[in-house]
């Protein structure tokens, strides 16, 4: 996905600045890196004249789910008592932050200059291991008071530090209230699978109490918000039509039917129209063979 980032970056400075970005000042790194394409903790250990080790090892030593937070708490581990480099970056951008390690931004905080300008984007509920992003004492650490490294504040008359996005853009309301009442495990017969602990975070991400009340052991229908979604959804789809579902009977039925519709989106749909760097579309599925479900 570099070149795609790449187009939207240069698309954002023009038409705001009207110039082409200075690539020698702004970068896009994969989290890990690659022999072909450096990386934050490629570069953090080249930084501090380590090897960086490969998936491999990481995934031998440390299990295919815990192979980044391993490497990265090795490093972590071997440097800690170590000269700091010099700081590698001025400014750094973390997306997609609820996937990586904490050990991951103790290391990112070692290597960005003073005032420490670190931006991380996150969504709890895409969360691949947890559901709930920790806080900023866990995830960079405290000083020699006892105190977080960063913590966030939202001062009125000055720019927000801590900024919940109210609006989904990507998906219908329709199929994200389905997505996450899969993921928590709302209709399951052995009971949810996961669960908010804190009441207030139903409202940050996008829902609204319908009946009942929020609270432990009391019943509560909740729907997504009129103001979380944008007007255009209930104008060009059907709520009926936000989601649907198919059964397969083998996992190389539904990889066919997969393909098949993959193609007809190309061909039919257009969602590859602009592969030049005019206009990009993103599809996402996930299937589930033998349990007569896919959503994409």
């Amino acid at each position: 996905m570099y070149e795609q980032f790449k187009d939207l970056v240069r698309r954002f400075t023009f038409e705001h600045s009207n110039d082409e970005p200075d690539w020698t000042k702004l970068r896009i790194l994969h989290a890990w890196g690659s022999k072909r394409e450096n990386g934050i903790y490629s570069e953090i250990t080249n930084a501090y004249g380590m090897e960086a080790k490969t998936f491999n090892y990481a995934k031998d030593v440390y299990g295919y789910k815990s192979a980044f937070k391993g490497v990265c708490d090795e490093l972590l581990s071997a440097t800690s008592n170590g000269p700091l480099p010099r700081p590698l970056y001025d400014v750094i951008l973390i997306d997609e932050a609820q996937d990586l390690p904490e050990s991951f931004f103790k290391l990112v905080y070692s290597v960005v200059e003073n005032p420490k300008r670190i931006i991380w984007a996150y969504d709890d509920l895409q969360n691949l291991v947890d559901y709930t992003m920790l806080p900023p004492s866990d995830l960079f650490g405290i000083d020699d008071h006892q105190l977080p490294l960063i913590d966030l504040h939202n001062t009125e008359g000055q720019a927000r530090q801590d900024i919940v996005l109210p609006i989904c853009y990507r998906n219908t309301p329709w199929a994200l209230a389905t997505a996450h009442a899969l993921g928590l495990g709302i209709y399951r017969k052995e009971g949810l699978v996961q669960f908010y602990d804190d009441f207030n975070l139903w409202k940050n991400i996008g829902y609204e109490v319908v009946s009942g009340d929020l609270a432990f052991g009391s019943n509560i229908s909740m729907r997504r918000s009129i103001n979380s979604s944008p007007e255009f959804f209930k104008n060009v789809i059907d709520p009926s039509d936000a989601v649907n579902s198919t059964c397969f009977e083998t996992e190389l039925e539904q990889a066919k039917w997969v393909a098949e519709n993959i193609q007809k989106n190309l061909t039919v749909d257009e969602v590859d129209e602009g592969v030049k760097g005019k206009k990009y579309r993103q599809s996402y599925c996930r299937g589930y063979y033998g349990q007569g479900l896919f959503i994409s």
